[in-house]
């Protein structure tokens, strides 16, 4: 196979795997506080001396029961020991070291053990933290200032603090009579000691993840003019399939733009086909002034880009909660496309216009949405429905019921359009249950639309439209109180006079 024509283009599925192994190539970031054991000896020095002053005047009776009850009261005092130490203690060590009269020789050699494991990096569950085969973790020191160093270590040198065969003991004689549950209560206790001075610092890591993945360069792959893609024989590998792939891609793009020229290039002659057909039968009586073209145009813009925003907005809010559930139709058919043909039917009177228009908005939707033949044909019988229920609007109720009227004539339209696409699919329901709804809720969208913007393109291109003549007619309006009082006969003629002229103009 060979390509007659030059391309170069970038090819994301060999960059992904690239940019895949630099995140994981990039080691864990841990926190290093060298401070963690420093305040540890403060709060064993502070815990053992308030408890020895505490068991001063206490001398611990031969007898075993009262032994056991003078243990007991001073049990009283461990909530007080655990919170000087900063560290839960078992009843059984607890007891040990009342038994010792939390001996000087038992902190001392408390601080020898910690001591030992000061320079020691510890964490809490080493293996749920590091990777699977990580070699390497940075480690950054945590000072009062604000980060210190930083340097790389190996993973293995991380102490995970439930591992206590990390952390020996100093195995020396308490007392003369030291015995082998003194040497174990007292390991038990040295070991519930341990704190983890090192954290993983996620936000750090997942930074650095992101700043590797940013600066693999992507992969270009250029194919110059008749150079052979797949050799004659040979096997079709995937990289052959991605640059088919990207050739078709790119070929598409430059046919749907041959076809979106084409296109304007026919409704452009059917434009000028239409309007000469007018003139000449219509005896001049169908005129386009200026101002109505800037009119359409205005609408064109504000539909075109409402209808766009309101499909990225709805697909990308809904396609993040419910997935595949929703048909990417619904969204499209639920967008307040046929608002334009309210907005111009009611700041255009005349008929004719309107139909140019909603044959031309329609077209560009079209395009708009990949040439959908469904939804251009939806889009123009639901605008026909929308200007013919906006004309001669009495009140502002009629927009609303307009607004309905279109929603079941546009529901009715998808109905037909997507039975006919789909019959047959094991999907037609599916589709059916989430599209015709959506097509109802586009009339009434279109007339909440129309609400909002006929005040202001009244006010910006000085029209007069019925829902205008509504507020000009209202009884409240201080002219014609001023009338009423003052030239009644005058007042009660121009109401007369206004009927006849109403009745004659329908």
């Amino acid at each position: 196979m060979r390509e007659a024509t030059e391309w170069r283009f970038f090819e994301p599925e060999f960059v992904d795997p690239i940019k895949k192994a630099a995140e994981q190539s990039v080691p864990a970031v841990f926190d290093y506080d060298h401070s963690a054991f420093e305040e540890l000896y403060g709060h064993v020095y502070t815990s053992f001396r308030r408890m020895r002053e505490d068991m001063r005047g206490t001398a611990l009776s031969k007898d075993d029961f009262v032994r056991f009850d003078q243990v007991k009261k001073l049990f009283d005092l461990k909530p007080e020991f655990e919170k000087a130490l900063g560290h839960p203690v078992s009843d059984q060590v607890f007891e040990w070291l009342v038994e010792n009269r939390f001996s000087p020789r038992i902190e001392g050699l408390i601080m020898q053990t910690l001591d030992r494991w000061a320079d020691r990096k510890v964490a809490e569950g080493v293996d749920k933290l590091i990777a699977e085969g990580k070699r390497e973790v940075v480690i950054r020191e945590v000072t009062r200032a604000g980060r210190g160093r930083e340097a790389v270590i190996p993973a293995r040198d991380l102490l995970d603090r439930q591992r206590m065969e990390d952390f020996p003991v100093i195995r020396t004689p308490i007392s003369k009579g030291h015995t082998s549950t003194d040497q174990r209560l007292f390991e038990e206790f040295a070991h519930g000691l341990i704190s983890p001075n090192v954290t993983l610092n996620k936000q750090e890591s997942e930074t650095r993840k992101g700043k590797a993945r940013e600066e693999v360069l992507p992969v270009i792959i250029s194919l110059k003019k008749n150079q052979v893609i797949i050799p004659n024989g040979s096997v079709v590998k995937p990289i052959h399939v991605s640059i088919l792939n990207e050739i078709e891609n790119q070929r598409s793009g430059r046919n749907r733009n041959l076809v979106v020229l084409v296109a304007s290039v026919m409704f452009v002659v059917m434009l000028l086909v239409f309007s000469s057909y007018l003139r000449r039968f219509t005896l001049n009586r169908v005129r386009v002034e200026g101002n109505e073209i800037i009119v359409m145009g205005a609408v064109l813009l504000i539909v075109v880009a409402i209808t766009k925003f309101f499909i990225f907005l709805t697909n990308t809010a809904f396609s993040t909660t419910f997935g595949t559930m929703i048909p990417e139709s619904a969204f499209t058919f639920a967008a307040p496309v046929t608002a334009g043909a309210m907005l111009v039917g009611l700041l255009i009177t005349s008929g004719e216009i309107v139909w140019i228009f909603t044959l031309f908005l329609a077209i560009v939707l079209g395009l708009m949405v990949d040439m959908k033949f469904s939804f251009m044909l939806v889009t123009v019988i639901g605008s026909l429905a929308a200007a013919r229920g906006v004309f001669a609007c009495k009140a502002r109720n009629d927009l609303y019921f307009a607004g309905l009227r279109t929603g079941l004539v546009n529901a009715l339209m998808v109905l037909l359009v997507v039975t006919v696409q789909h019959f047959g699919d094991e999907s037609l329901m599916r589709q059916l249950l989430w599209t015709v709804p959506a097509g109802f809720i586009s009339g009434m969208l279109s007339a909440f639309v129309t609400m909002m913007l006929i005040p202001l393109l009244e006010s910006v291109f000085n029209i007069t439209t019925d829902v205008k003549l509504l507020e000009l007619s209202n009884l409240n309006h201080p002219l014609l109180k001023e009338m009423i009082v003052q030239a009644p006969g005058t007042y009660h003629h121009s109401l007369v006079v206004g009927s006849m002229v109403e009745a004659a103009a329908e």
